[in-house]
């Protein structure tokens, strides 16, 4: 006796308020498999964890990240970097009395070149476009040195050909899962971010007209809510 085992190949359409997509995303016979666990499945969350923690690992194992002595508790800590999902901090730190800034973004772009190469072994990629950084660098005069002052840049390897990322000053602030930081510490880009957010919104429900429905769930899930 034989058997026979057919297997369904899934078809993943998107459904949206304007209707579902009549595109679909799926196996394609005439192209490379694609890659990733599809969003919205449920084992993606724990295979990113399995797969994340591994390259962390590397990078931890290569000697990258930050250490310093916490005051409070009175332990060693190790940072390596900040991870979620796609969008990821690296950090590096060198305290010796004789490394210099180009020392410094020298050893980053090695650090960088890591990354990438341990993420290309996983079938991801870095987009040079949506990629930047910052050199935190107190001068004489306890001021930031500007990137004005600042030699050198880093690269990624895009499409086989090295391209450079943004080199931003340490007042800039760029725009991370939702939250303006930068990394003076200063927060004021987030104030000004979310009080545009409330006078939208203000501005939206001032001038439209809504159903009792629509008021009564937007007073006890907005305003009520932030009171």
């Amino acid at each position: 006796m034989s058997m026979i085992t057919t297997i369904q190949q899934m078809q993943h359409h998107i459904r949206t308020a304007f209707g579902e997509s009549e595109r679909s995303y799926g196996p394609n016979s005439s192209g490379p498999p694609p890659q990733g666990l599809i969003q919205g499945n449920g084992a993606a969350p724990a295979a990113w964890s399995a797969i994340t923690a591994i390259l962390v690992d590397c990078m931890k194992g290569e000697g990258y990240g930050y250490e310093a002595w916490a005051p409070i508790s009175q332990r060693a800590t190790t940072l390596v970097c900040f991870g979620f999902v796609d969008d990821t901090d690296l950090i590096l730190n060198n305290d010796g009395p004789g490394v210099t800034s180009a020392d410094l973004i020298a050893e980053a772009q090695l650090e960088l070149s890591t990354w990438e190469g341990l993420l290309s072994a996983t079938g991801g990629a870095l987009a040079p476009e949506k990629s930047y950084w910052y050199l935190v660098e107190v001068g004489p005069d306890g001021k930031y040195i500007s990137k004005a002052k600042q030699p050198g840049s880093l690269f990624l390897c895009n499409n086989g050909q090295p391209a450079t990322i943004e080199h931003l000053e340490v007042t800039e602030a760029r725009e991370t899962l939702g939250i303006w930081s930068r990394p003076d510490g200063l927060m004021i880009d987030e104030v000004n971010a979310l009080k545009s957010k409330a006078r939208k919104w203000a501005d939206a429900v001032r001038t439209k007209r809504i159903n009792p429905t629509e008021a009564c769930y937007s007073i006890n899930h907005t305003i009520m809510k932030t009171i």
